[in-house]
């Protein structure tokens, strides 16, 4: 709060009338998505978000952040009410009346793409530029957040900041590295994390890096205990340790390194930690939206200026809706006879990653069922079948985790020591050691909050090959290539294990597997859903933004694109159409939590809350069949127009950043037919018959697919080795 505080010091504010009211929300139990439900639970019938003092700023930062999660803020209004850009387009001469102001309603306004040459009859970029004097270099009263709202505003519409007004905000820069909210260089008010983050992120935005080293240094003499940061002095606030986590962004950093912990801490585990039930942040008097509307940009770890691309008309109620049609195709899927969902072969994947995603998303895994046994029914007499393997063994933990059940008592048997007796010590691998077998192992120890073999982290970041991406042998540089899905398992995995050296290069190599249409393919292409699910899982998993430019391609992510994907019956299609297998792979990722999820420490449902439509258990089988929610028609997309660089280009991030979204692949990443897969996401099939064992959980061979006919379409390569790659 105090960051908005000191820009009281410079900028008038209007009163916005009227209390918040608390509407309840299902939320996403992502922070971000979390934050800003909350938001919208409080925002008024006139667009406005409260602030508990006259203030636009949480309506603006609220636009700014939706747009950043990939939602279309003209979707941001109550049933009936006024969108928050009316509201500030019923108010922009007010909001407008200094550059501070006018700046930062010129990065709401450029987030959501709408034009600002003529806002509510207001040309913002002149009133911006009007406010300026060109002998000192100052906007407005030239204080920092005047100056660097006004230089953030301009960035983010593309428009060149006169060198006198950088000049002027770096030669306020304290002896100690930090900037005073006065911007008057060594003031006896004495350097603050705010006004230094917000500095950071201004000279970011005009390319200017020279200060960057300073201001890092005493900002890391400010960090507290808990990993979070304070204004000042102690304690720790919210909204201090989100700026200066977009200020370490700026420059290039990772907040989440270890050269950002206290101890054990880092901010942005800080900053998750101070998220209240609601979703929401505490300000002085408790939680409060002005407090929380200046948090969601960096949980998304973003950083101003910030603009986003979604789909037109995408919202977070639609989103939700996605996941929840999802998840009721799987219950429509969901067999009376025994509670399980079908695989199409031998597989108890489909079920456990239901189980997951319906935690996930808020509903006890333990009421789901079509009227008969329920998943965690059909689980537990299943459970030594579903853990004959590593791989396994390790989802079948996670699954009975999310339930909230206890793997060491399931299913008559002790699952973490069950997966412990497939482990080579010598050699670090689980099962077969293949990535999907070692993810899967690694997974499974750190739902379970069980402790993981160092040499089994060593393991699986050794096999990384040399593009960045991981194949699904797990050999090094193997002819069989990087794969997305190989990738994204063993980034989950490592990532959970605390092993975040790899991400950088695995993130480039990611990158290059990004289609024109947002999605990714297993390898090659076309896109399909389950690899764009799990990549999307991995980039949150690193702090990426799942909608930000750098992970847009022709205006799409891989968010747009997994919406797109969604039959209208809720469920995903895989090589014969829309099948559970392919289906239930994608609700976690539309719930932006990656595995391993910390159902440890976080409470995601209310045990007996039951899926809407769900038959509840009853003695009598139920016929099959399920709620079939009509979907809305697949959203256009909005691209945010691209903007001009100043005449110092900004200086691309290099520190666990990626390549602009502009390094779009000049060529195919392979021309060689794909073998496709056979195997679940337990299948991780050998290209030898000793291997068949490890990558079907039921035990059965590759050769019991092409008897049945329920397997996937198998290629033959080479020596007519059939192989299973993705986890499809």
């Amino acid at each position: 709060m105090r960051r908005q505080l000191a820009a009281l010091c410079a900028v008038a504010m209007v009163v916005v009338v009227g209390l918040g009211r608390t509407v309840s929300v299902h939320s996403q139990e992502d922070p971000a998505s979390r934050a800003l439900a909350y938001l919208a639970g409080q925002q008024l019938p006139s667009g406005a978000i409260p602030s508990g003092f006259p203030s636009y700023s949480p309506t603006e930062e609220y636009v700014i952040a939706s747009a950043a999660a990939g939602f279309d803020p003209a979707t941001l209004h109550l049933t009936g009410g006024t969108t928050a850009i009316d509201y500030l387009r019923a108010n922009a001469a007010d909001a407008s009346s200094s550059a501070g102001r006018a700046g930062e309603l010129l990065e709401a306004l450029s987030a959501a793409g709408v034009t600002a040459n003529a806002f509510g009859g207001v040309n913002i970029i002149a009133t911006i530029n009007g406010d300026y004097n060109s002998l000192t270099g100052a906007y407005g009263d030239g204080q920092a957040f005047t100056q660097t709202l006004a230089i953030l505003g301009l960035r983010s519409a593309g428009q060149g900041v006169p060198q006198a007004a950088i000049d002027h905000l770096a030669a306020a820069q304290d002896s100690d590295g930090g900037w005073n909210y006065l911007a008057s260089k060594d003031d006896a008010s004495g350097s603050d994390t705010n006004s230094t983050a917000m500095a950071l992120m201004a000279l970011a935005a005009t390319g200017n890096h020279l200060h960057d080293a300073a201001a890092v240094a005493w900002l890391k003499t400010q960090q507290q205990s808990d990993g979070g940061f304070p204004y000042q002095e102690a304690p720790t606030d919210p909204d201090s340790t989100a700026l200066v986590i977009e200020g370490v962004l700026a420059t290039g950093g990772d907040p989440s390194a270890n050269q950002w912990a206290a101890g054990s801490n880092t901010a942005p585990a800080a900053l998750r930690a101070l998220q209240d039930p609601s979703g929401g942040y505490a300000g002085y008097s408790g939680v409060d939206a002005f407090t929380t509307s200046q948090v969601p940009l960096a949980l998304l770890s973003r950083y101003a200026p910030a603009v986003g691309t979604y789909a037109t008309g995408f919202s977070m109620s639609g989103e939700r809706s996605a996941t929840l049609r999802a998840l009721q195709y799987l219950n429509a899927q969901q067999s009376a006879f025994d509670g399980s969902i079908p695989a199409g072969f031998p597989s108890y994947a489909p079920t456990e990653s239901f189980v997951v995603a319906s935690a996930v998303a808020g509903y006890d895994p333990s009421t789901i069922s079509r009227g008969g046994p329920t998943l965690l029914q059909y689980l537990s007499a299943h459970a030594n079948d579903a853990s004959q393997t590593a791989g396994a063994a390790g989802q079948l933990i996670e699954a009975v985790v999310a339930a909230g059940d206890d793997p060491t008592h399931f299913g008559g048997g002790d699952l973490v020591a069950k997966l412990a007796t497939f482990y080579n010590a010598g050699t670090g691998a689980y099962g077969d050691g293949q990535t999907f077998t070692q993810a899967l192992a690694l997974l499974g120890l750190e739902s379970a909050d069980a402790a993981v073999p160092p040499a089994a982290i060593t393991y699986l970041a050794s096999v990384q090959n040399t593009d960045g991406g991981w194949n699904y042998l797990a050999h090094k540089d193997d002819a069989a290539g990087s794969d997305t899905n190989s990738t994204a398992m063993a980034i989950l995995a490592l990532d959970g294990a605390g092993r975040t050296a790899v991400n950088a290069a695995a993130l480039t190599w990611l990158h290059t597997q990004q289609q024109a249409d947002g999605g990714f393919p297993y390898q090659g292409s076309p896109t399909d859903p389950d690899s764009g699910a799990l990549v999307m899982q991995a980039l949150i998993a690193t702090g990426q933004d799942p909608a930000s430019p750098q992970w847009t391609v022709t205006g799409q992510t891989v968010l747009t694109s997994l919406i797109g994907l969604q039959d209208a019956g809720g469920g995903y299609a895989g090589y014969s159409g829309v099948d559970a297998f392919t289906t239930s792979q994608v609700p976690q990722a539309l719930e932006r939590v990656p595995s391993p999820v910390p159902f440890q420490t976080v409470h995601y449902f209310t045990p007996g809350t039951g899926l809407p439509g769900n038959a509840q258990p009853s003695p009598t089988p139920a016929p099959t069949g399920g709620v079939i929610v009509t979907p809305s028609p697949v959203p256009t997309v909005h691209s945010p127009t691209p903007t001009s660089v100043s005449a110092t280009p900004a200086a691309s991030p290099t520190a666990g950043g990626i390549p602009s979204a502009t390094a779009v692949p000049t060529t195919t990443p392979s021309t060689t037919p794909q073998p496709t897969p056979v195997g679940g996401v337990l299948g991780i099939a050998a290209p030898t018959a000793a291997g068949a064992a490890e990558a079907h959980p039921g035990g059965a061979s590759p050769i019991w697919f092409a008897i049945a006919g329920l397997a996937a379409m198998a290629a033959v390569v080479g020596t007519g080795t059939v192989v299973a790659r993705r986890r499809h």
